[in-house]
């Protein structure tokens, strides 16, 4: 507006402000945390952040007047208008009127339906699909090598919270198969068979958690890294010696960023509270 004062005949538009409006946030990882805390300034409070558990540590988040966690969500009712949500929760109580809802409920499974393979009687058909259970990239050996035609192979299925480092060293694994230096078992799927039975029974249990899903390994990702490497190093030792160890102090280290993060956020809090 300043660079419009020299021109007195030119017609403005005044800043109105508008209703906040109210918004509900389901999920309390990451994603959903980062969007409640940015929404903070700019939309009704208090802002509900609808979740099933308490915070785990690992996803740091502190205690907020504009934040109400509220209970999972029930269904969703469309008012008589169409412009806004009743939402119902889980305990029966109801958040009315509500303008938007944003989920940060996590990333979609890995899937790959642009991806056609040869399915028994030769006809192509997608990789991936909605019947696929559980959602995941079907057949592959270790998370890579498609097992029915192993010319095939992804990189970055898992959901890992050092994505670029584990790429690195399946990436490793990798090439070393192309180059026809590594040599694969007789039966490619039997971690597949168990990895699904393990996934099955986890969803299966009460209150269960997102996060027990196929391409997500949790703490069986140090298992499954440490495999890579010792593959590698049989092979070529000089390829393994650059790549991370996954030692126990390496994973000790990744661990306490998480701790740390909540020490960083506890102490601007108190520098706030202090000004």
């Amino acid at each position: 507006m300043r660079g419009t004062l020299g021109w007195p005949c030119t017609p403005k538009i005044g800043w109105v402000p508008l209703p906040l409006p109210r918004v509900v946030v389901v999920g309390n990882a990451n994603s959903a945390n980062d969007i409640a805390a940015q929404l903070k300034s700019v939309a009704c409070s208090p802002i509900y952040r609808s979740i099933r558990r308490p915070t785990q540590r690992r996803f740091a988040f502190l205690s907020d007047s504009r934040v109400e966690d509220v209970s999972a969500v029930a269904r969703y009712n469309v008012t008589n208008d169409g412009n806004k949500l009743d939402i119902e929760l889980i305990d029966g109580r109801v958040l009315a009127n509500i303008d938007a809802v944003f989920l940060g409920t996590g990333y979609s499974p890995a899937s790959a339906p642009f991806v056609r393979v040869l399915d028994d009687r030769r006809q192509l058909v997608p990789l991936t699909s909605s019947a696929t259970d559980p959602p995941r990239i079907p057949s592959l050996y270790n998370h890579i090598l498609y097992a029915p035609r192993p010319s095939l192979a992804f990189i970055g299925t898992l959901m890992s919270f050092t994505p670029f480092t584990l790429s690195d060293t399946s990436s490793t694994w990798l090439a070393l198969f192309f180059a026809g230096r590594l040599a694969l078992p007789d039966d490619l799927l039997a971690g597949e068979r168990e990895r699904v039975q393990f996934v099955l029974t986890g969803r299966g249990a009460a209150d269960s958690s997102s996060f027990i899903a196929y391409h997500v390994l949790g703490a069986f990702e140090l298992d499954y890294a440490r495999g890579l490497v010792r593959d590698i190093a049989r092979i070529a030792p000089e390829y393994a010696s650059v790549l991370p160890t996954w030692s126990d102090d390496e994973w000790a280290h990744r661990e306490g960023m998480y701790e740390r993060k909540w020490v960083s956020l506890e102490a601007q809090a108190r520098r706030e509270s202090e000004t």
